[in-house]
């Protein structure tokens, strides 16, 4: 056979190949009608009222002319707090800043206690405007809450000159019930795939003492 038919018949089985990897990739992918249920239980939901601290806060921010205080539509507390008046060391480290927002729990619309175990997650400073980003995030019983965390932004006089928080409140909650290793597997496998029959099986360790 001569080369110049060899290289038209490769030439050919690679286009083919090209053309048919793609349709096999589509085909498996899961069936478009199966979507898993939201995890997130707030969507839906009517907007939060503010808690007595938040409707307290937007009273004094009235009385003093600032900006109107913006609600948290899921926790009733205080989403941005501007310029609450508090001033701090520019390099105060980040567990005694922790404290600072702590203080200002109702400030934030909400209670003592409910800012008293926070982790830090990020700590910059922004070249452009030389102000000091510190979040925090929300823990409770020792467990980060779902989207709950607390940013300060500090000028280079060491002014804070803005709070937001998506903390909420935590005094009334219910203790997280105890689960099994094989329920919580099998919940997280019906959740993947509802339409799968799964048996947890425990496997021994490889490592011994």
């Amino acid at each position: 056979m001569p080369s110049s038919v060899r290289l038209a018949f490769a030439t050919l089985a690679v286009a083919l190949v090209g053309l048919i990897t793609p349709v096999g990739a589509v085909r498996q992918q899961p069936p478009a009608g199966r979507v898993l249920p939201d995890f997130d239980i707030r969507e839906g939901r009517p907007p939060h009222a503010g808690s007595p601290q938040t409707q307290s806060e937007a009273r004094r921010a009235t009385e003093n002319r600032s900006s109107p205080v913006r609600v948290h539509p899921f926790t009733g507390g205080v989403l941005v707090l501007d310029r609450p008046g508090v001033n701090v060391p520019r390099a105060m480290a980040a567990p005694a800043l922790r404290n600072v927002v702590a203080s200002l729990a109702e400030r934030l619309g909400l209670e003592d206690g409910d800012l008293g175990s926070l982790t830090v997650l990020r700590d910059y400073v922004t070249r452009s405007n030389g102000l000091r980003t510190v979040t925090f995030s929300q823990l409770v019983d020792g467990l980060p809450v779902f989207d709950a965390v607390v940013t300060l932004h500090i000028s280079a006089s060491g002014e804070i000159v803005r709070i937001t928080s998506s903390a909420g409140h935590t005094a009334g909650r219910q203790q997280a019930a105890q689960v099994g290793v094989e329920q919580a597997v099998t919940a997280a496998a019906a959740n993947i795939r509802p339409d799968l029959p799964f048996s947890p099986a425990r496997i021994e360790s490889l490592h011994r003492a």
